[in-house]
């Protein structure tokens, strides 16, 4: 497909045109201006900012940020994986795919806390895959987990990565001294939070969150036929680039093999960790963009694409649209829900 192929160059411009793809894959909430979300069950920044979030008089501006913030977050995506070798560096499928399936489905495309999570959490992923140089950096370390740190404060349930920021230290240190530096960098933006709330005089509302959300949850799920049909569409994507990065003779490469391995047990511990989640289940995988996005891109990242590669583009394509109308009201998808 010639879109494709397009993205697999390192021309400037191409980050026009992964602007212009994200602008047009968002025209429709830019027009029609929805209003931010503000999932506050899971957020303690969201305590600050939730009434802020949905004044009507700036639905256009946070839709607006929304989409430089997925364009930024896309190409530092894809600069995190072609600096460390995973991808050619004259490709920009990764960021391409990151893009596409980030608009999945209309709850994924609305400005909300979670994409500024999310931005913490590829400082701490980038910070990881710097860990696994030659040269072993404690302040690598420390900022791994205090990025981390910071995007839970926007949206807690991407604490699911710190085991995997623990199983990458594993690989290179057995220090007890650098898990010390990876609990206190995750610790502190916690400590800094509560003074906040104390000097507000909301250090109970802080306390009370806190518990609420280390509070035992009945396993459920929330999510439609259609959503689920999709969302198992997305990781056949996932488990299909596995497979063909598995056949990748450069896989077997140590490094390289520990960093795909690193993603694959996010992705795994993102659906573990979905039941448990009571409500915004949707929202919630959205975590699943990142890990997918990479083994995708492998799917995609060719030369001459195959019948079956195209195919499932189409169908990724087709999902999109068929989602966007489905959240626009243009068309009625039964809301049957396991």
């Amino acid at each position: 497909m010639t879109l494709l192929k397009i993205f697999r160059t390192n021309q400037p411009y191409v980050y026009v045109l992964l602007l212009l793809y994200t602008i047009l894959l968002h025209l429709g909430f830019l027009i029609v201006g929805i209003k931010a979300s503000a999932p506050v069950d899971y957020s303690f920044a969201g305590l600050y900012f939730a009434e802020w979030l949905v004044r009507p008089h700036i639905t256009f501006w946070m839709q607006f940020i929304d989409i430089l913030t997925l364009f930024w977050e896309a190409i530092f995506f894809n600069y995190i994986f072609t600096s460390n070798r995973l991808f050619s560096r004259s490709t920009h499928i990764p960021a391409f795919i990151f893009i596409t399936l980030s608009s999945c489905f209309g709850d994924w495309m609305v400005f909300n806390v979670e994409m500024v999570a999310r931005l913490f959490l590829l400082l701490s992923l980038y910070n990881l895959f710097a860990l696994f140089e030659k040269d072993l950096s404690r302040e690598n370390i420390f900022y791994t987990s205090l990025y981390l740190s910071i995007g839970c404060l926007f949206y807690f349930p991407i604490i699911v990565f710190l085991p995997i920021i623990l199983g990458g230290l594993f690989f290179r240190s057995y220090s007890l001294r650098d898990f010390l530096l990876i609990l206190i960098g995750f610790l502190f933006p916690f400590y800094v939070m509560g003074i906040g709330f104390y000097f507000k005089n909301m250090l109970k509302d802080y306390l009370f969150h806190l518990a609420k959300i280390f509070t035992p949850k009945t396993l459920l799920f929330d999510l439609s036929i259609a959503e689920m049909s999709f969302l198992i569409f997305i990781l056949f994507l996932a488990i299909y680039g596995y497979i063909l990065l598995r056949a990748d003779s450069e896989y077997n490469v140590i490094k390289k093999g520990r960093l795909f391995n690193l993603v694959l047990i996010y992705l795994l511990i993102v659906i573990a960790g979905a039941p448990f989640i009571l409500n915004h289940q949707l929202s919630y995988l959205r975590l699943l963009i990142l890990p997918v996005s990479v083994f995708a891109s492998r799917i995609f990242d060719r030369d001459n694409l195959n019948y079956f590669q195209i195919a499932l583009f189409c169908v990724l394509a087709a999902g999109i649209l068929f989602f966007q109308a489905d959240f626009f009201g243009i068309i009625q998808v039964p809301g049957i829900e396991f």
